[in-house]
């Protein structure tokens, strides 16, 4: 029963014909209008106010502000799209993923420069080449004069004793290291306590990776890592809160609130990040000098540690003391626990290549 045309429960109002476009456009001007008013309260006080939204959130003060999971699943993705972006078009000259082998590796030194797109992490499989050439086959002097190849000096016989000791150095050559398998090589041994995990880290299927891997010099790998890593910061979210549970043991506070304080700090952490990143692109040295782009990149990176001892303080409302032990407890855990999840998801995703 209605008394009058809106429901005192939901706010619907009581219309039973059909909608026209022009209200289902202003519908949606409506919208925009109040999630932008929503929005940019939620993002000044997210930024400058350490702790403050999380602090007023768990006092109750909810309608005024975005709510969390949304806020943190939308920074999230507009700093992975950022950083994919970034990554896809070479806006900043960003790091790539390369795995070669001993041929690959030669042919990269051989240029005499680092490949397109900035530097690389560069991960060398095999063993290393024969000569500094890495072509596998010693280089044939020439006489100056007549430009014909000349025979090399015999070596002395001590050297001869080594190289026929040592086949992969014999005559100069290294004879079988240019056909060489990179992934022919890996041996499995697992401790007691780690045998179930012989079933499937077998032999075979390691080869089988790590040919996937050095097929495209890890380029579908670095790919695959990064898509990854959403899911996996979305996992590493609630170990934290445990952690946090752990550190605030006495305090009273239930789980949820340390997952929120969680929640709030990474939602800021992504868009400090993609500001700094923004920045970069703007301000590469050709049309504007760097020096803003650094400037503020130095000022975010010492601005989040502050952000976060702030934040602690403001919402679990300790001592300085106390909060500054439980400030470098949460950091070691962090570091630990992140190491951890970024190795366990690149095993993954090795795996499900």
């Amino acid at each position: 029963p209605l008394a009058g045309q809106y429901c005192a429960v939901c706010g619907q109002r009581s219309r039973t014909r059909m909608i026209t476009l022009w209200q289902l456009l202003r519908e949606v001007s409506e919208v925009l209008t109040t999630l932008d008013s929503r929005l940019w309260r939620t993002l000044s006080t997210l930024l400058f106010r350490p702790g403050r939204l999380t602090a007023d959130y768990l006092k109750g003060r909810r309608a005024r502000y975005a709510p969390p999971l949304r806020l943190f699943l939308g920074a999230s993705i507009v700093f992975f799209f950022a950083v994919a972006l970034g990554e896809r078009l070479d806006l900043d000259g960003s790091v790539g993923f390369v795995v070669t082998d001993d041929g690959d590796l030669a042919a990269l030194e051989g240029e005499g420069a680092t490949p397109p797109g900035g530097p690389n992490i560069t991960v060398h499989m095999g063993e290393p080449a024969g000569n500094e050439g890495g072509t596998g086959a010693a280089a044939v002097p020439r006489d100056p004069a007549g430009g014909e190849a000349v025979a090399p000096e015999p070596a002395p016989a001590d050297a001869a004793d080594e190289a026929a000791a040592d086949p992969t150095t014999a005559n100069g050559e290294g004879a079988g290291e240019e056909d060489e398998d990179p992934c022919g090589d890996i041996d499995v041994s697992l401790d007691s306590d780690m045998a179930w995990l012989g079933t499937y880290l077998t032999q075979e299927r390691l080869e089988g990776v790590c040919r996937k891997i050095i097929d495209d010099h890890g380029a579908s790998f670095g790919r695959a890592l990064l898509d990854n890593i959403p899911i996996m910061m979305f996992l590493f979210l609630p170990l934290m809160a445990v952690v946090m549970k752990g550190l605030y043991l006495f305090t009273g506070r239930y789980y949820v609130e340390h997952l929120l304080f969680l929640v709030h700090f990474h939602a800021f952490f992504y868009l400090a990040v993609t500001i700094a990143l923004i920045a970069g692109w703007v301000f590469t040295g050709r049309a504007l000098p760097e020096w803003p782009g650094d400037l503020l990149g130095l000022a975010i990176g010492i601005y989040v540690p502050i952000y976060l001892y702030r934040g602690l303080r403001v919402v679990y409302e300790q001592g300085r003391a106390a909060t500054l032990f439980k400030y470098f407890g949460l950091g070691i855990a962090y570091f630990v626990a992140l190491l951890i999840m970024f190795l366990l998801t690149a095993a993954v995703t090795a795996f499900t290549l």
